[in-house]
């Protein structure tokens, strides 16, 4: 009898543990990352975005049938809202190596963010964390890339909050087969100070990026009067 019972405890504590599972699993409560945003093949390569009903946490990568790489990566699911998102961008791609600019997040004021990813001659992948690339704007010609945004920062949430309204442009180029940056230009407004900066940096070459900033802090009198000027550097709206 004492048998009888233990046995069916287990097999409730079994049952349970299984229910639990599948409900996980399925809702994807612990991040199995069961649910796919997109996937799609292009040149060769297949970029499939997983994770929750909410949130797109991982991209796999495979090439020729073959996985070369798994990224972890922080999106909500408007990431891939329409068709035309569903796209990488190939800035080299021969039989050996392949370099492409991936989708990784969107904001709220409507910019898409990519990452350069980098597929090697060995067959390994790497996707570059450090340099945001923000509605590339693509020269394939001379091996340049465009990247601007621009929006708004509110410091707390509450009516009068003081809030930064910022623009940014950046150049990349290929190096070594690698997309670097090699200038930046940005215009800052702070509201709680009600003063602009504008902001440049340029390539480094003993850092391998871009260098320090140097910054210029305008009055508004001062940046209405050089606004024209800094907005013809810019095809986003600037503050």
């Amino acid at each position: 009898m004492q048998k009888q019972k233990l046995l069916y405890i287990s097999f409730g504590i079994i049952s349970l543990a299984l229910a639990l599972f599948l409900l996980f699993y399925f809702t994807d409560t612990v991040g199995f990352n069961t649910k796919t945003h997109a996937e799609w093949e292009e040149n060769g390569v297949t970029f499939s975005y997983r994770g929750s009903n909410d949130e797109v946490r991982k991209l796999y990568i495979e090439k020729n049938g073959k996985k070369i790489g798994k990224f972890d990566i922080s999106a909500n699911a408007s990431l891939f809202s329409s068709e035309e998102s569903k796209k990488a961008i190939f800035l080299i791609d021969t039989e050996e190596k392949a370099l492409a600019l991936v989708p990784f997040s969107s904001d709220a004021d409507g910019d898409r963010h990519y990452r350069a990813l980098y597929i090697k001659p060995d067959g390994s992948s790497e996707l570059d964390l450090d340099n945001d690339v923000s509605n590339p704007n693509v020269d394939s010609e001379n091996g340049s890339v465009i990247s601007e945004c621009a929006g708004t920062e509110v410091l707390v949430d509450a009516p009068e909050s003081p809030y930064t309204k910022y623009a940014t442009h950046t150049g990349y180029s290929i190096f070594n087969d690698r997309l670097t940056p090699i200038y930046e230009i940005s215009i800052t407004y702070h509201s709680e100070t009600n003063t602009y900066c504008l902001s440049e940096r340029t390539y480094d070459q003993d850092l391998g990026t871009l260098g320090a900033s140097n910054d210029d802090w305008l009055s508004p009198d001062k940046y209405a009067s050089q606004r024209e000027k800094i907005d013809e550097l810019f095809t986003v709206e600037i503050p």
